[in-house]
């Protein structure tokens, strides 16, 4: 199965859809569209939220708050409402990529798919973006296996030479 989600508007104009559409995924439940706003999936057990976006940090060694705060986020409010928590949150467009991981839950986000643009400057200035994918691979309910595949586009591409 194939599941496409929703980006930022400003960035996609809502092209997931149409995407999602041309290469067979899903329909959503809520709005019928081939994206999807969120996503919660039990894959062997092993339960996965995927969502857009999630906090920015523009300073490198606190990044690990920001995916301790989205875990701890996603799994109280799944247990205030009665649900299994998610044990794997994906997110992307972070305008870097990330991991990090508690040894029993983990928090996966990947980097742009584009260099900075105007607002990134303003977000985090001295990223260095890492356009990447990932791919995980499931075996049981435990935390599956991940692998991380990146591009780069060089800090001194921003340079100018005089």
């Amino acid at each position: 199965r194939t599941y496409m989600i929703r980006g930022t508007e400003c960035h996609t104009n809502g092209a997931e859809a149409t995407v999602g559409k041309m290469i067979g995924a899903e329909r959503c439940d809520v709005h019928g569209q081939h994206a999807w706003d969120y996503l919660k999936l039990d894959v062997d057990g092993c339960v996965v939220s995927f969502a857009h976006h999630m906090p920015c940090s523009t300073r490198k060694g606190l990044q690990a708050s920001a995916h301790s705060a989205i875990l701890d986020d996603e799994c109280l409010r799944a247990l205030d409402a009665g649900q299994v928590p998610a044990r794997v949150v994906c997110r992307a467009h972070r305008h870097e990529h990330g991991q990090w991981s508690t040894g029993s839950t983990m928090s996966l986000v990947t980097g742009p798919w584009q260099g900075l643009t105007r607002f990134g400057w303003k977000a985090v200035p001295s990223a260095v973006p890492k356009p990447s994918a990932i791919l995980m691979s499931f075996e049981g309910d435990i935390l599956p296996k991940v692998d991380c595949f990146f591009g780069r586009i060089k800090k001194d591409d921003y340079k100018v030479k005089i």
